[in-house]
């Protein structure tokens, strides 16, 4: 089911999504007026919602100006 192709994805966007995570604790621009807790369950579940729109319709658009073309 998984290719090494996805499992190379995988790994990469955690380890960035990590070391980002990582960063804005160690770091901060600025003061955050809502807690981690409170943003991170949206910033993921955005995250995830683009990974999937992009994985279906990626394909569906090549697709369509391949046919158009």
């Amino acid at each position: 089911m998984f290719t090494h192709e996805d499992t190379i994805r995988v790994a990469i966007t955690l380890a960035v999504f990590t070391l980002m995570g990582l960063w804005e604790c160690l770091a901060p621009r600025r003061v955050p007026s809502h807690g981690r807790r409170q943003r991170w369950p949206g910033n993921l579940a955005l995250a995830i919602l683009n990974v999937g729109l992009v994985r279906v319709l990626m394909p569906a658009t090549l697709f369509s100006v391949a046919a158009a073309a």
